[in-house]
């Protein structure tokens, strides 16, 4: 496994099946960056898909624990491996079911809600906006969601529902492309470029 110092792993490191979904690299780096420092922290993630960020939170929150939600038992199966390969499984609780009505499973042990310092949106289907406040309603005062989306309306939806918290939400649209290699051999090779799907990242800060 690369050193932390060298980023996140690449796409290529991770187990993939079919069907899970796995965010693309440039947009593991981004999330991670606004979302830092991790360390001691306590995050709740909805939509673990192949475990892309998951694997990315708990490499950095040493002494903090992750909570990922996840609907589909194929796509938990795909993350705990890949948690497992990257030595950080017991840093994270795999919960499985559907959000926002799962949140009403994580309750301390006074059977009070749990809350977090950050809260990660990657899947969120027809109901981002709702989600979205349900989330950031298990913020602690000073605590970060952060959500992507690849959807225009997605986006839209989480960027209206966090304005009507009463938040001042801030929006960047990523359209990456990466090289690979093309025609030729030694030095005369050459690249071309392949684009990634733009995706929108959505986050703001809970100050009370």
């Amino acid at each position: 496994i690369p050193p932390l110092s060298k980023g996140v792993l690449p796409d290529s490191w991770f187990v993939r099946h079919e069907r899970p979904p796995l965010s693309k690299e440039i947009t593991r780096a981004l999330a991670v960056s606004f979302l830092l420092p991790l360390d001691g922290l306590s995050v709740l993630e909805v939509g673990t898909g192949s475990g892309g960020i998951t694997v990315e939170l708990a490499r950095r929150i040493a002494g903090g624990n992750v909570v990922s939600v996840e609907r589909s038992p194929d796509a938990l199966a795909v993350a705990e491996e890949n948690l497992r390969r990257a030595g950080v499984f017991d840093r994270v609780r795999l919960l499985r079911g559907s959000a926002p009505e799962v949140f009403a499973e994580l309750n301390d042990r006074s059977g009070a809600p749990l809350r977090f310092h950050r809260a990660v949106i990657g899947g969120h289907g027809g109901a981002s906006g709702e989600i979205a406040t349900a989330a950031w309603n298990r913020l602690l005062p000073g605590g970060r969601l952060l959500a992507t989306a690849n959807m225009p309306s997605s986006a839209d939806a989480i960027y209206r529902a966090l304005k009507s918290l009463g938040a001042t939400p801030s929006l960047t649209h990523v359209n990456a492309s990466s090289a690979r290699e093309s025609a030729g051999q030694g030095a005369e090779s050459s690249w071309m470029l392949l684009a990634s799907n733009p995706v929108f990242l959505i986050y703001a800060d809970r100050n009370a």
